[in-house]
């Protein structure tokens, strides 16, 4: 079954796994039950829009209907390399890093604010994210807890805002207790 599996993802990497069923061992017939990945995040980098499952596979097909993509979250890679359908391209820590900031970020600001999307610099273990109605975007460690970061953010944009401070264009919280 395994080797099944990765036959077909070769040619639809949107594929997670592949069950064959036979009712009883000497059956001459079979089910299949496939199983597809579920888009956890939209990848923008260069060609076109893909997702990316919580494994960090990236594909160019959806197949489920029921998942609203436009409330996904948006990574954009500015790596410059275009990534192969059914290659992994982020590890589960960085996905749980970007699922914390688009939960958690928008409860350090008024209500209604969002986070509008996710840029994976060239430089690695980076990660900016761009918040609605804000100039600025904030760049948070992917070495370093993101709770940790989201802390130290926490003391500082009310000081920030009680000293009239609007960063010019980023806030760089990656290095511990030297939010700049």
């Amino acid at each position: 079954s395994a080797e099944l599996t990765r036959a077909v993802q070769k040619d639809a990497p949107e594929v997670s796994s592949l069950t064959v069923r036979t009712h009883n061992p000497l059956s001459t017939t079979a089910s299949v039950v496939i199983e597809f990945r579920k888009p956890q995040l939209v990848y923008r980098g260069l060609g076109p829009i893909q997702y990316i499952d919580n494994e960090g596979v990236i594909f160019s097909t959806n197949r489920y209907k029921n998942v609203p993509i436009e409330s996904l979250p948006i990574v954009e890679d500015q790596g410059g390399v275009a990534p192969t359908p059914g290659q992994t391209i982020l590890s589960r820590p960085v996905i749980a890093d970007i699922a914390q900031i688009y939960t958690k970020l928008p409860l350090l600001y008024p209500p209604k604010t969002t986070i509008t999307g996710v840029v994976l610099p060239r430089s690695s273990r980076e990660i900016q994210a761009k918040i609605s109605g804000q100039k600025y975007y904030i760049k948070f460690s992917s070495d370093r807890s993101i709770s940790d970061q989201m802390g130290e953010l926490k003391q500082l944009l009310p000081y920030l805002t009680s000293k009239q401070i609007t960063p010019g264009e980023y806030i760089d919280d990656r290095v511990a207790k030297k939010a700049l």
